[in-house]
Parts: C-alpha cells; sequence; structure tokens
C-alpha cells in the first residue's frame, strides 16, 4: 500500500495538507445538497456504529463525532474534502475552458456553472455543489505553482486570455491523449497493471463500484472508467452523500459510506495517483497542470490524514 511517504519531497504530504483542506473553505455547500441544520439528536446506536468505525479505521473524523456539537465541524470537514474533489475532477476531465480561466483571473463566477460533469448518479439526486465555490476561493487560499498561475493571468484581458486557454488545450492532448512521445495516460490500469495496459482489473473493479450507487458516465465520456477524473468524482458524490445523510440525521447510511469512501481512497486512488502525479510535474511545462499535480498530491497526502487506517485492515 502507499503512503505519505511516496511523494518525491518528503514534506509534500504535511506540507500540503493544511493549506490543501482551506482551499473549498466551507461556504454554501448547504444550498447545492437541499440540505437543513443538524436538528435532532442521532439514536445511541447509531452514535455507537459511527464510534465502532472510528475505531476499527482510525478515522479522526469520525472520533471527533461522538459528541453532536461536533456536527458543524464534522460537515465543514465533508463540504471542504466534496468541494476539492469536484474541482480536481473538472480540471482533469477535460481541456479548461476561457469561462473556467476567467475565473481563475477574477476571482468571481459571474454566474459560471460547471455542466461537463463526466458521470451522474441515477440512484439518488445528488446535487454536487458548483466548482464555482473552488474557483472563486483560489486566489486568497493557493501558493506554490497554481498560485504562480493564476496571478500571471491578472494582466491578461479577454483576447490573451483565449490564448492561454488555446495552449492548455493543446498541451491537455499531448499529455493526456496520447498526442505526444511521451503522454502521461491518465488511468489506474496503465499504472497497476504488470504490462502496463489499458482496461485492466483496475477498470473493471471502478466499474463494479460506480454501479453499486448507479454512478455512471455520461455519453460524451468515452474515455475508460478508470480516468482519474471519474475516480475523482466518483468520491466527491460519495462525500455529497455523506452530506446528505448526516443531515438527514441517517447515522447509518454516513457510517456506510465513509466505508465506502475509505475502501475505494485504498484500493483505488492511493494506489497510483501520487506516482501519476509525479510523473505529471516531471513531463509538462505548463504552470498550469504542474500546479494541478501539486495540488492532487496535496489532497491525496491530506486524505492520508483523514482516514488514518491502520495498515491490517487495508
Amino acid at each position: 500500500m502507499n503512503t505519505a511517504k511516496d511523494c518525491d519531497d518528503k514534506n509534500d504530504c504535511s506540507a500540503g495538507a493544511t493549506e490543501f483542506s482551506e482551499l473549498a473553505g466551507a461556504t454554501v455547500f448547504s444550498e447545492a445538497a437541499g440540505a437543513t441544520v443538524f436538528s435532532e439528536p442521532a439514536g445511541a446506536t447509531e452514535l455507537a456504529e459511527l464510534t465502532e468505525f472510528s475505531e476499527t479505521t482510525e478515522f479522526a473524523g469520525a472520533k471527533e463525532f461522538s459528541d453532536l456539537t461536533d456536527c458543524a465541524a464534522f460537515r465543514d470537514v465533508l463540504e471542504e474534502r466534496q468541494l476539492a474533489y469536484s474541482f480536481l475532477a473538472t480540471a482533469f476531465r477535460q481541456e479548461v475552458t476561457s469561462e473556467f480561466l476567467t475565473i481563475l483571473r477574477d476571482g468571481q463566477s459571474d454566474g459560471y456553472r460547471n455542466e461537463h460533469q463526466g458521470g451522474h448518479c441515477d440512484e439518488h439526486q445528488v446535487d454536487v455543489a458548483d466548482n464555482k465555490q473552488v474557483l472563486e476561493g483560489l486566489n486568497s487560499t493557493l501558493s506554490g505553482t497554481m498560485a504562480e498561475f493564476v496571478d500571471s493571468l491578472h494582466a491578461l484581458d479577454d483576447n490573451a486570455i483565449n490564448k492561454v486557454r488555446t495552449d492548455l488545450a493543446a498541451e491537455y492532448s499531448r499529455l493526456f491523449l496520447a498526442m505526444s512521445a511521451h503522454p502521461v495516460p491518465p488511468y489506474e490500469s496503465v499504472y497497476t497493471s504488470e504490462k502496463r495496459l489499458l482496461m485492466q482489473e483496475a477498470w473493471k473493479e471502478v466499474v463494479s463500484e460506480y454501479n453499486s450507487i448507479g454512478f455512471k458516465k455520461h455519453a460524451s465520456f468515452s474515455l475508460p472508467d478508470d480516468h482519474i477524473a471519474l475516480e475523482l468524482e466518483f468520491m466527491s458524490v460519495l462525500i455529497a452523500k455523506s452530506i446528505i445523510s448526516l443531515d438527514a440525521n441517517d447515522i447509518q447510511a454516513l457510517v456506510k459510506l465513509l466505508q465506502r469512501q475509505h475502501t475505494f481512497f485504498f484500493s483505488h486512488l492511493n494506489n497510483w495517483v501520487l506516482t501519476f502525479c509525479n510523473d505529471l510535474q516531471k513531463t509538462t511545462t505548463s504552470l498550469f497542470y504542474r500546479g494541478l499535480a501539486e495540488l492532487t498530491k496535496e489532497m491525496i497526502c491530506s486524505e492520508l490524514d483523514f482516514f488514518k487506517p491502520q495498515p491490517e485492515n487495508i
């Protein structure tokens, strides 16, 4: 099992986790989830189940949930995770748009709404929060390479923004669509199969996971299901469902969803994403994609800290 030590720099995880957790900021997710404040106390049985889950996984968030006064803080953590996963999924899913870059430049959305999700969930209606909530907070929270990229946009007019978009679209194709001699394939199977082939065992496993909650690719997204964007978006949907369960006082459902996140993270994302991001940093000359790799590594390290699993249970 990969751990935080897999980062090139031993300080990558410890330095990045706190910073990235501040990226999304718990803002207006209640409107996106259509949820209300946690109003009625959970039963002793449900809380006991959550306590048992925390003891078997060393899940830091669940340990703090022993008192209902901690619900708001726990919800904030879930919101931050969901929004961060949603932003990363958007950035990896396709070439960035001019609207996306304009939000980064201006720090405001002007009504922008992401309509290009790679997947959707039929079993339950889940309103995944607008990525504008993350994008609008980038200028004040980011550091490192992505902050350098955002700073470079501030002096650009719309025509120059379109030129940046064109250049990034070419880089996306070069890196992720095999339009170069040295691509960085964004597929788990390539990183976890012996012969580095597409659609291997990892692909079969994630399809099964997706099907278990009715998560399906949109018809317009024709790439294999173990694409990094879909895996990140799947986690975002699981976390969004967790927030809905928390707000509905359904602790049993919440525990099951946290277990699903725990399992999916360590069975899939943690097996390959750090290595993929290291390869991306080595290959790209783009500030944006170098910064995206940094952010993604910080997210993985933050999740390692969030779950704190016992190795023997993984």
